[in-house]
């Protein structure tokens, strides 16, 4: 068992406890309880799926190294699997801050390449995320991803299937087969999520720091504010060739204010993705989110015009032209809603004091 507590000055404690394959840990208000790590594979010919949560004790290691917001220190446990891989799961431990990292590894120990779906970076059971007090008062909710899921954890929302059957945009693909799909305890965020009181503003931000190998997937199961976590680093089912390694995504977990917790995960996210950290962030305006597809060069101009004639109010240094204004996929000229011309209604909007911006995808 290793016992690592962090104390910082006008803050509440956080411990983490790590024993075997479980994961505890005390954040001011909530607990995260018996959270383990496995991986989902495709092996054999036949790429049958396994999934394995590793028990029993494994080897121990640690590990200083610096990171984007100052040191830390890796808790590397690793286990061997009969079936021919090795399974490292580490929890680096961040002195300077309220929270930790979670990310994984495999290393492909047999004769033959297999598949990695995904890495479980750590799955709690239902009453593995506890937060104090009423239900109704703690919020889940989404900083990055326009989301039918965000909520306070009294409610119980409806599932992803009832969704589909409403036909709301994004749930098309959710089939009937996945037990979770029909079942309206469910959320399910992607990349970053955020779990605040509102009392008190007490919570943490769950969410990818890099290096940006793949997607995460956040996904909670509420119920009368119990809480299963989940947290999931989607490799796509990725080769892993004999003797070759890989590494997760790594994931954060912290207790700050909101605005400083979003801060921080996002400055060590800039960092590791090799963003322009000393531009300054760009303000402007979509029309996906404004009319979807549904657009033309006479709303477009309109846009351009009153941000001309009201730039005291909405300053915007980008206009961007989304999905709709071109021809079938691969022909990228304008469509007869354009007839002017892109390079005429690129001209308004730099007449407006913004730049031009326009969506394409020229990989479909």
């Amino acid at each position: 068992t290793l016992l690592i507590s962090c104390q910082k000055a006008n803050e509440a404690d956080i411990s983490l406890i790590l024993d075997g394959n479980d994961l505890n840990v005390e954040f001011e208000g909530l607990a995260i309880q018996n959270a383990q790590a496995g991986i989902q594979l495709l092996i054999g010919e036949d790429e049958k799926l396994t999934e394995w949560f590793p028990s029993g004790m494994p080897d121990i290691s640690q590990t200083n190294r610096n990171t984007p917001i100052g040191e830390a220190l890796d808790n590397i446990m690793t286990w061997q699997h009969e079936d021919g891989y090795e399974f490292s799961w580490t929890v680096c431990h961040l002195p300077d801050e309220s929270g930790y990292t979670l990310r994984a590894s495999i290393t492909n120990q047999r004769a033959e390449p297999i598949r990695i779906r995904n890495f479980i970076l750590a799955r709690t059971p239902q009453m593995g995320l506890i937060c104090e007090g009423d239900p109704a008062g703690w919020w889940l909710l989404s900083p990055m991803n326009n989301t039918r899921q965000g909520a306070n954890l009294a409610k119980v929302l409806p599932s992803r299937l009832r969704l589909k059957e409403q036909k709301v945009y994004g749930y098309d693909k959710y089939s009937d087969d996945n037990p979770r799909n029909a079942d309206g305890h469910w959320r399910f965020f992607e990349e970053v999520v955020s779990l605040y009181r509102a009392s008190d503003r007490k919570g943490i931000v769950i969410g990818p720091v890099g290096p940006g190998v793949s997607n995460v997937n956040i996904n909670c199961r509420v119920d009368a504010g119990n809480i299963l976590l989940e947290i999931v680093s989607s490799m796509d089912e990725i080769l892993l060739d004999p003797s070759e390694t890989r590494a997760s995504e790594e994931v954060i977990i912290l207790q700050k204010p909101y605005k400083e917790a979003l801060t921080t995960l996002f400055s060590w996210m800039a960092e590791t993705h090799g963003a322009r950290k000393k531009r300054d962030p760009v303000f402007g305006w979509c029309s996906w989110y404004d009319r979807y597809t549904h657009i033309d060069q006479e709303h477009i101009l309109r846009i351009a015009e009153t941000v001309k004639t009201q730039r005291d109010i909405m300053p915007f240094q980008v206009i961007q032209i989304d999905h709709g204004w071109h021809g079938p996929f691969g022909d990228w000229g304008e469509n007869e809603k354009f007839s002017l011309g892109m390079g005429h209604i690129a001209e308004k909007i730099r007449e407006a004091g913004a730049m031009p911006g326009i969506w394409l995808s020229p990989v479909v």
